[in-house]
């Protein structure tokens, strides 16, 4: 008899331990459940548990130990309708079913043909699809088929697109007007030479839009000639070197590229007028040697540009920050510098322990540089500023050619506070974006979210002009320190913020 108490009291034990997940997943757009969603679990970094739901959406996961777990959704012609993971909750013994709610926009469809000036379809000219929102930037390429058609990518989410079109290089340029020289133009949609002309077109939730052509512009070209040059200052021969459009930053796709001859030298024969970026790397001896360089091609050939290879360096930088007599110090900042070569990556500054940092394998080139305090707790102190040789560094990034240079990173402690509401904001987030273009990115940009009813406060602000701007939870507009238009500025309320000073600042949602 004993032996079968105890068996039960083991059954019910292990009955306690073992919960039930179940949820429901549903259309945005209709309201419906999807079906044939695959759900998971992910606990201590594995997958521990899945499901699929059912015709009406619903899902049941039962045998759930005790425990976290981050839910995951993946369908078939859907896209989740929040960015980042779902939150992580807890499994107790006892509990009750814990139940989950998520939703799914149907990834819609956009289609058209590659043109050129005369309405001759394009095969195999290059698409770029870029969009910005708040949690960075995505860029999509595909090419055109043998008919000029193209059709977005399948993991394209809803939202505004930027689509640019590039001939590919066997098709035959145009015709010379007046004994100038023409070839095709990277065309942004529907005909634009111009990113800021370029006219965005939403994906739709579900739906499609077809008939999107973009007709390739034909504009003057030019020659760029130059020679690569090593380390020690003589021609790299068999050299690759690739020219890219320099405004694009680390979302630029792959440019033409051209190998050096036996006395280092290139040409590329068909530029138009813009800015770009030459750049070309080497290895000897297990070492790599790189160089990228500015160029403008303004109405005539380039010649005689001299492009040379460098070692690798480091720069050493300093944080300085206000700590009062007596007070502890908060965690040093992370300070990153991330190039604005496509897969140039980002470079970690290695704290010293006593204030400074290093920043090591780096080549000549243009980086942004950003100083994050981590969060961990509340800080008093702001980011005042970001120096290399005591110049402020732009938003936009620098140009840092070797590691003569110190970078200086300052923070301060006479922040203003800014509090207030957002009506309607529920769960959404406050933004606070520096007026000053030179000021907006990531490290100056201040966040937080939305209390009950509606209220926020951010303190620690740094002393300056705002614009102050909100968003709902589920937002789909782009809000981004590279995508602040003129249509999110006119929604924004001017905020200014004095050293030790409370602003009161009552903010709208933003719409489109």
């Amino acid at each position: 008899m004993l032996r079968i108490v105890l068996t039960a009291c083991i059954l019910t034990a292990g009955a306690l331990a073992a919960q039930t997940v179940e949820g429901r997943v549903t259309n945005t757009a209709t309201g419906d459940g999807i079906p044939d969603v695959s759900v998971g679990l992910l606990g201590m970094g594995q997958t521990a548990y899945r499901a699929t739901t059912d015709a009406t959406g619903r899902f049941r996961i039962e045998g759930v130990k005790d425990g976290s777990y981050t839910p995951f959704y993946k369908a078939a012609n859907f896209w989740p309708a929040r960015d980042g993971a779902s939150p992580t909750f807890h499994m107790t013994a006892g509990a009750g079913p814990m139940q989950l709610q998520y939703e799914m926009y149907p990834i819609g469809k956009i289609s058209g043909r590659v043109l050129d000036a005369t309405g001759k379809p394009v095969p195999n000219a290059s698409l770029q699809f870029t969009q910005t929102s708040q949690s960075g930037a995505i860029m999509m390429t595909l090419e055109t088929n043998d008919k000029g058609e193209y059709s977005s990518p399948e993991s394209m989410r809803p939202g505004a697109w930027t689509i640019a079109a590039t001939a590919p290089p066997a098709w035959n340029p145009p015709e010379p007007r007046d004994g100038q020289r023409l070839g095709w133009a990277q065309t942004f949609y529907p005909s634009a030479t111009d990113p800021v002309l370029a006219v965005k077109v939403e994906a739709p939730a579900g739906g499609e839009l077809s008939k999107l052509d973009i007709k390739l512009a034909a504009a003057p070209v030019y020659r760029i000639r130059g020679v690569v040059l090593d380390a020690d200052g003589n021609p790299a021969p068999k050299v690759s070197v690739e020219l890219s459009s320099a405004g694009m930053g680390a979302l630029r796709p792959p440019g033409p590229q051209r190998d050096t001859g036996d006395d280092g030298a290139f040409e590329f024969e068909s530029v138009v007028d813009g800015e770009f970026r030459l750049s070309s790397s080497v290895s000897h001896g297990g070492v790599k040697q790189g160089a990228n360089q500015l160029v403008e091609v303004k109405g005539r050939d380039l010649e005689n540009v001299k492009l040379r290879l460098a070692l690798p360096f480091s720069i050493q930088g300093k944080i300085v920050m206000e700590v009062p007599e007596g007070a502890s110090a908060p965690n040093a900042p992370d300070v990153i510098a991330t190039s604005a070569e496509s897969g140039g990556g980002s470079f970690d500054g290695l704290p010293d322990g006593k204030g400074g940092f290093t920043i090591r394998n780096l080549y000549p080139g243009f980086y942004r540089i950003e100083a994050i305090l981590p969060r961990l707790s509340p800080s008093p102190h702001y980011l005042d500023s970001i120096r290399l040789g005591g110049i402020d560094v732009p938003a936009s990034g620098v140009q840092i050619l070797s590691g003569a240079l110190p970078l200086v990173v300052t923070y301060k402690r006479d922040g203003g506070t800014v509090r207030g509401t957002v009506e309607g904001c529920g769960d959404g987030a406050v933004y606070l974006i520096p007026q000053d273009p030179a000021l907006r990115s990531y490290s100056f940009i201040q966040q937080a979210s939305c209390g009950p009813n509606g209220r926020f406060e951010i303190n620690a602000v740094r002393p300056g002009e705002y614009y102050g701007l909100a968003a709902a939870k589920d937002s789909r507009i782009p809000l981004s320190p590279m995508n602040l238009d003129q249509s999110l500025i006119s929604q924004s309320v001017r905020v200014t913020v004095r050293p030790n000073e409370a602003t009161v600042a009552d903010l709208r949602l933003i719409t489109r």
